[in-house]
C-alpha cells in the first residue's frame, strides 16, 4: 500500500537523546498506523535494528511493548513478531484507558484539586499525526489524572497506552487503513461528554463502561 509517511523516528528531533527501545517502538508505531508495515507482515527484526541504528536487543523489547499493547502478535514461545490490525487494537487502548483513569479517580480527588496537565505534545502530535476531536478530548481529560501515578507508573501509561492510542486512532491512521468509526462524530461526542462530567464529578464506576461504549462507537465499522 503506497501512502505519504510522516516523518520517521530516526530523523525526528522529537527522539534527540531517548532511549533505543523507545526509538524504535515509536519508528514501528509510526510505520504499522501509516501503512508501511500491513496485517499479516512479519518483522524482521535485525532489519529493523540496522535502519535505526539500534541494538536488536532494543528492538525485540521494543516489539514486546507492542505486543502488549496488541497491534503485534506473537505465538507463544515463538520469536518472530506478525503486524495485527491497528483499528482493532484501539478499542484495547481505550479499554486500557478507562481503567487508569478510574483507578486514579477512585483514589477521590475533586476536579479543582487535580494536577494540571503535564506539558508535552503526543506521540502522534510530535509526528505530525492528527487526531480525531473526540480522542484528543479523551487524552486531555486523562492528562490531569494521570499526574496522581508515580512517575514510572505515569511514563508507562504514556508509552503503552496515550502514545499508541493518538497514533493508532489518528486521522490519518485510519484512512490508511480504510478504516471510519461505527458511529458518526456527533454521537461519539455525545459519549464522551458522559465522560468528561463523569470525571468532573469523581463518579469513578460509570468510567469503564462509557469507555467501553465508546469503544464499541469507535470500532471500525463493518461493511
Amino acid at each position: 500500500m503506497s501512502t505519504t509517511l510522516p516523518a520517521t523516528a530516526q530523523d525526528s528531533p522529537a527522539t534527540n537523546g531517548r532511549s533505543g527501545i523507545g526509538v524504535a517502538a515509536d519508528a514501528l508505531l509510526i510505520d504499522l498506523a501509516t501503512g508501511r508495515h500491513t496485517p499479516g507482515d512479519v518483522l524482521d527484526d535485525s532489519a529493523v535494528a540496522r535502519e535505526l541504528g539500534v541494538s536488536l536487543g532494543e528492538v525485540r523489547r521494543s516489539i514486546d511493548v507492542l505486543c502488549r499493547i496488541g497491534v503485534l502478535l506473537r505465538a507463544p514461545f515463538g520469536r518472530d513478531a506478525v503486524v495485527g490490525l491497528p483499528a482493532y487494537s484501539v478499542t484495547t487502548l481505550l479499554r486500557r484507558l478507562g481503567g487508569a483513569m478510574e483507578l486514579a479517580l477512585a483514589r477521590g480527588p475533586q476536579v479543582e484539586d487535580l494536577p494540571d496537565p503535564r506539558p508535552g505534545a503526543t506521540l502522534a502530535d510530535r509526528f505530525g499525526l492528527e487526531s480525531p476531536l473526540d480522542i484528543a478530548r479523551l487524552v486531555e481529560l486523562a492528562d490531569p489524572l494521570f499526574g496522581l501515578f508515580d512517575d514510572e507508573e505515569a511514563a508507562r501509561l504514556d508509552r503503552e497506552v496515550v502514545g499508541p492510542l493518538s497514533v493508532l486512532a489518528s486521522i490519518d491512521a485510519l484512512r490508511v487503513h480504510d478504516s471510519r468509526p461505527a458511529l458518526p462524530d456527533d454521537l461519539r461526542a455525545r459519549i464522551v461528554d458522559e465522560i468528561e462530567a463523569a470525571v468532573h464529578y469523581g463518579e469513578w464506576r460509570s468510567i469503564p463502561g462509557l469507555m467501553a461504549d465508546f469503544g464499541i462507537a469507535f470500532a471500525p465499522d463493518q461493511p
